[in-house]
């Protein structure tokens, strides 16, 4: 009985292709900043490149706020290797978008990476002395200074007020156009406030 042929999951050229975008990207890339999500919950670093056609790329790589303080500390060394490569040059999201593409399910989807990743290898990608470790160290030196200044404990606050002062302002300069003086400004604001005061 004859064995069963494998099937070839992944197209050779597509993965060459791909793996050639992404040296390209690494010999542009460069970490650009770090700072806290909308939601303090992680500090994200942004990694930005220039793709073959001349057009910005952006990557990003993040880790929640209470690993970055222990990377302050000392005591974390941050994202694993393989998940800052995945995450900024989004290899995961390529190899299901290519398994979706041609099996119509990202079921095989791991095939692919896998295929992609030995491409790679094989360009030099992961090589001691390649451009992604300064990169990883970089991104992961910029986490730990955006955690030691303490921004991701006190941006969402920082926003809120500059909200809160552009609505005052548009709020004001409509009351002041509309005839009102500062007196009668004013008794509202202090209305406002014991009211807001007595409801809380």
């Amino acid at each position: 009985m004859a064995a069963k042929k494998k099937p070839v999951l992944v197209s050779a050229a597509r993965t060459q292709e791909f793996a050639a975008t992404l040296m390209h990207r690494l010999a542009t890339a460069k970490v650009k900043t770090a700072s806290p999500s909308r939601a303090q919950t992680k500090i994200q670093v942004r990694v930005a490149w220039v793709e073959p056609d001349g057009k910005h790329g952006l990557g990003y790589v993040a880790i929640s706020t209470s690993d970055a303080e222990w990377l302050v500390k000392g005591r974390d060394s941050g994202p694993g290797f393989k998940n800052f490569v995945d995450d900024v040059f989004r290899t995961t999201e390529w190899a299901k978008d290519v398994a979706q593409n041609t099996y119509q399910s990202v079921q095989n989807w791991g095939a692919f990476h896998t295929d992609l990743h030995n491409e790679l290898q094989k360009l030099g990608f992961f090589n001691a002395d390649s451009k992604v470790h300064d990169l990883y160290k970089q991104a992961v030196d910029a986490m730990r200074k955006c955690a030691a200044a303490g921004k991701h404990k006190t941006a969402r606050v920082e926003r809120d007020r500059k909200r809160a002062e552009r609505y005052l302002d548009q709020a004001i300069t409509f009351a002041v156009q509309n005839g009102l003086k500062d007196a009668e400004i004013q008794e509202i604001i202090h209305v406002a406030f014991v009211k807001h005061t007595m409801e809380s």
